[in-house]
């Protein structure tokens, strides 16, 4: 295994491997002050194998160390060892903080040895990012719902809403418990919207994006597989069309298979894979 501290000059084939995971850790890398959370790098380093290269880094980020692991192919159980001895020296210089791995998770292997390894017991986030490439969306007939843009008025109905649409992935109260931070979410502002639909005069979907980045989409349960899913993430993407300045994305966890397969269905496309490893450092 070559270990290779990353520069401007010789990054560039190594960073690329981050979109493997999402766009989010790709932009991270390539210019990490545009986030405020950003504080600094730990480490920046190319990884050569034998027909295999990858990258790993370690930055303070929203106060945590944020680790990224992404390899072209699974990593071979001979070089595994190695690489985990190299994350393990490189978090022996960060001890007492909470750190993220942000990993590619077509790197099964890695994934499930570092989860073994740091002894992560925390339920792993995985998602696929989604992207819809597109350049010209028409709008359908959204009969017989109807749409209003968000107001605090809907805000019960739409967590609500959301409860019963996440249920199988999302906490109980996970929503209710939070009214203010959605409320700010779901108001809309400059290059983000917000509209819920009605059938019947009764709220049973909703969307709401932030510049092109798809964050909620719901529909009542009791009204899925109508048709209305469509129809909601179609107008979604006509008000997105322009409004927004980039593609428009979301993410999908795994464990939603029937969600996984209505995007497909409706034309995005699966642009990454990521796994998300949460642990806590104990201080020595």
């Amino acid at each position: 295994m070559n270990i290779i501290e990353l520069t401007s000059s010789n990054q560039s084939r190594y960073i690329l491997l981050l979109k493997m995971i999402d766009r989010g850790e790709y932009a991270l890398t390539k210019n990490p002050y545009q986030f405020p959370e950003f504080e600094r790098w730990i480490a920046r380093y190319g990884v050569d194998l034998d027909g295999n290269y990858g990258i790993i880094t370690a930055a303070i980020f929203n106060q945590k160390v944020r680790v990224q692991l992404s390899f072209v192919q699974d990593v071979e159980e001979e070089d595994i060892d190695e690489i985990i001895i190299f994350l393990f020296k490189l978090l022996e210089k960060v001890d007492g903080r909470s750190v993220d791995f942000w990993c590619n998770n077509t790197n099964r292997m890695l994934v499930e040895s570092i989860v073994h390894a740091f002894h992560v017991e925390r339920p792993i986030y995985q998602s696929h990012e989604f992207q819809y490439n597109r350049t010209e969306v028409l709008p359908v007939d959204l009969s017989p719902l109807t749409v209003r843009n968000y107001q605090i008025r809907y805000l019960d109905d739409v967590l609500n809403l959301l409860e019963k649409s996440f249920v199988d992935i999302a906490q109980p109260n996970e929503f209710l418990s939070q009214k203010e931070f959605y409320h700010e979410k779901f108001t809309n502002k400059d290059k983000s919207s917000c509209e819920v639909f009605f059938f019947n005069h009764q709220i049973i979907g909703m969307y709401s994006q932030t510049n092109g980045d798809l964050e909620y989409i719901g529909v009542d349960p009791q009204y899925q597989s109508c048709g209305f899913g469509g129809k909601i993430l179609n107008r979604a993407l006509c008000t997105m069309q322009g409004l927004v300045d980039q593609v428009p994305f979301l993410y999908c966890v795994d464990s939603n298979e029937r969600a996984l397969e209505f995007y497909k269905r409706q034309g995005w496309i699966n642009t990454g894979r990521a796994a998300r490893l949460q642990i806590e450092l104990i201080s020595q």
